[in-house]
């Protein structure tokens, strides 16, 4: 089984909720995420940014960059703008433009958006392919505002000219196969056309062509520009991965997901066995998928627990051998016990499995199967172990040892570490 979930066990018509765990199905992140909405040809696309706003997100945390384009990100300024501005090889720029709701000849033009104030440059994170960095005026280190751009290529000469770019995020999992889709698209030079010298390198999908006087000429259409229809921050509860959970048999444990990765068990009302939980990850970064099973266990090792009494468990050994592991043992229900932990706050009786008459079981018996642990002390046994002893025999527990039918106590005392009385009950002879 995987080391992500631990077996569960569970009493009939009862239930247990499991958490997911941060991160489980996807790639690490440490910063906010943000996802921006992309209008590609075939369909919508979906492209996460993690912010360099925490600590291990990156070498430097650019808390001030990251916390402005959470700002326009939170004030739905990026919303319906689009990438303006493409050069190959260097980078694909966005922020600055809202995309016409028209066509070109109908009067559409883009408009710059409202802007917050500059920002203190923030230079130290390199830029390097993948990465997001602001874009500002030329000889004016502190002069950002809402303008970004994503790295094409490694530009390690950016990280000292104009005093250093300041790259604040970066492209996650396989985003920068839509990135570089999106750089590779047509790239017209549409200054003189919107008479804005910025729009020089313009990217768009396709080159719609109209007519205008009898002649064809260009015509841009909404769907034509790189658009940003959403930027959205990440929610606390929202997860990188989409999650799906299964039960091998759902009449004896059901399994059931909800949007805040709770897993919730519903055991069955009298069915006991064991079913296998599966859970599968796919990761909304890259598509990749992560697979992990875990056992739930109904009904057949849970004993109910009495308030304000020491529980007594029964415990059931076999006919005896003289080779390791010399005794078996065996649960209420007859199933064998693999690694049996004797807790010495608990009662156990050690009885006769039904037709075992080969061999007697006494305490003396101990020193056979765990001589490690247990050791002869006149007649008793001396635990060399405090609190919980994990073996494939018993250690010491409240019992009674009956001799010729008539019960008999005997202590048993732990090492000087700790001392802790409690009596043994052992069924010396066959029941």
């Amino acid at each position: 089984m995987a080391d992500t979930f631990d077996t569960v066990q569970l009493n009939n018509n009862s239930s247990k909720i499991i958490k997911i765990p941060k991160g489980y199905g996807h790639e690490a992140t440490n910063g906010s995420i943000v996802e921006l909405n992309i209008n590609t040809p075939e369909e919508e696309s979906s492209l996460f940014l993690e912010l360099y706003d925490k600590p291990g997100a990156a070498e430097k945390v650019t808390k001030k960059t990251a916390k402005n384009f959470l700002k326009y990100t939170k004030k739905g300024r990026y919303d319906d703008t689009f990438f303006h501005r493409s050069v190959n090889d260097f980078v694909i720029q966005a922020g600055g433009f809202s995309t016409p709701k028209k066509n070109f000849l109908d009067g559409g033009q883009p408009n710059s958006i409202k802007t917050f104030s500059t920002l203190k440059n923030e230079p130290g994170n390199p830029n390097v392919t993948g990465s997001l960095a602001m874009a500002k005026l030329p000889g004016d280190p502190d002069s950002a505002t809402s303008q970004w751009f994503i790295n094409l290529t490694d530009n390690d000469f950016l990280n000292a000219d104009n005093g250093g770019y300041t790259v604040f995020g970066t492209v996650l999992g396989n985003g920068m196969d839509l990135v570089d889709t999106m750089a590779t698209s047509v790239v017209v030079p549409a200054a003189n056309y919107y008479q804005n010298s910025a729009l020089n390198e313009l990217p768009l999908w396709e080159v719609n062509v109209g007519s205008q006087d009898g002649e064809d000429v260009a015509d841009v259409r909404p769907q034509d520009f790189l658009t940003i229809l959403n930027a959205d921050k990440l929610g606390k509860n929202e997860s990188l991965a989409h999650y799906d959970v299964s039960s091998s048999d759902p009449s004896l444990v059901s399994a059931t997901i909800k949007k805040n990765k709770k897993i919730t068990l519903q055991a069955s009302n009298s069915k006991k066995g064991t079913a296998e939980i599966t859970i599968t990850a796919t990761s909304r970064l890259d598509g990749e998928t992560t697979q992990e099973s875990f056992d739930v266990i109904i009904g057949s090792k849970r004993r109910e627990h009495h308030s304000g009494k020491r529980q007594r468990i029964n415990v059931y050994v076999d006919g005896g051998s003289l080779e390791a592991p010399y005794y078996n043992f065996f649960d209420a229900e007859g199933e064998q016990i693999d690694d049996l932990i004797i807790n010495p706050q608990k009662k156990y009786t050690f009885r006769r499995l039904d037709g075992a008459t080969s061999h007697r079981f006494t305490s003396q018996n101990l020193m056979f199967l765990v001589p490690a642990v247990l050791e002869s002390d006149n007649g008793g046994l001396a635990v060399q172990r405090p609190a919980l002893l994990a073996m494939s025999g018993s250690s010491c527990a409240s019992a009674k040892r009956r001799v010729n039918g008539s019960p008999r106590k005997q202590d048993c005392a732990t090492s000087a570490q700790r001392t802790h009385r409690c009596r043994r009950s052992w069924g010396s002879r066959a029941a």
